[in-house]
């Protein structure tokens, strides 16, 4: 494999896990969020928070409001190898959000301005397979108080 073909392959692979994380984020699906971080992860949230490991992820992004809804939009992902196990991305995010209501009755939320962010992260691969060795997500920039 050219070193070219790795570099590829790497970016794939990454780029696949960012993304996959904003829609199991978005689903609320906790447990396949933080498989997608090393055992070892650390993941500097927004508001300061720190996160150690698969377990204390997944149990910081579960207590999250359960009718709060999002939608990442992730773009602009500049991509480096920055050696055959380890990489970097930088990833622009643009955030919805919403209250979760009563929608039976055929209604629509009313969706709020987005707020927008970045995800840096560190990646590893071990054993074949790449995960986010370290995250820290920023919000730029979020809508006015209402």
């Amino acid at each position: 494999m050219t070193t070219q073909d790795a570099t590829s392959e790497a970016r794939r692979a990454c780029e696949r896990i960012i993304v996959d994380s904003a829609a199991h984020n978005d689903e609320r699906n906790w447990s396949a969020f933080a498989s997608l971080f090393a055992d070892d992860a650390v993941v500097r949230r927004p508001n300061g928070q720190e996160c150690r490991g698969r377990d204390e992820i997944e149990k910081s992004y579960s207590a999250l409001p359960p009718d709060r809804r999002t939608r990442h939009i992730c773009a602009n992902i500049r991509f480096d190898l920055t050696g055959p196990d380890h990489a970097r991305a930088n990833t622009t995010v643009l955030i919805f959000s919403w209250q979760a209501g009563d929608e039976a009755d055929g209604s629509v939320p009313t969706l709020g301005l987005p707020a927008l962010g970045t995800f840096e992260d560190e990646m590893i691969r071990r054993d074949g397979r790449w995960s986010i060795e370290r995250r820290v997500a920023t919000l730029l920039a979020v809508p006015p108080s209402t």
